[in-house]
């Protein structure tokens, strides 16, 4: 049996949305030497990975349950997840900080995916 390694771990929120399961990780600290290459992109990227990786962040991960595959993983919420709403065509996540990022669908001839645009 393969395990997909974004549906492993804990969760501090899950929603369902169409065929989509969108879940959030709890707080955690980012550190270069995780298992998730989105947060080793996040410490790496940031303007200065001392201070990257003493925030804590969460990791937002939407998963096509009916192909089997990542639309979106980001780790960019710092401070944490409040709630995730689907309505419609779109998902938004309202962090702990006040911000609000909407997650628009896209889908091409060979993916169907999500990405975060400002609201």
């Amino acid at each position: 049996m393969i395990v997909n390694r974004d549906l492993s771990g804990p969760k501090s929120l899950v929603r369902s949305f169409r065929n989509y399961l969108v879940m959030v990780s709890p707080p955690f600290f980012p550190s270069s030497a995780s298992n998730s290459a989105t947060v080793r992109n996040y410490v790496t990227k940031a303007s200065n990975p001392t201070t990257a990786s003493q925030t804590d962040i969460s990791k937002v991960i939407v998963y096509n349950l009916e192909n089997k595959f990542t639309a979106y993983s980001e780790s960019v919420f710092s401070q944490g997840v409040r709630d995730v709403i689907c309505d419609h065509d779109y998902v938004y996540i309202v962090g702990n900080d006040g911000k609000v990022t909407r997650l628009l669908y896209l889908e091409s001839a060979l993916l169907m995916f999500y990405i975060a645009v400002p609201t």
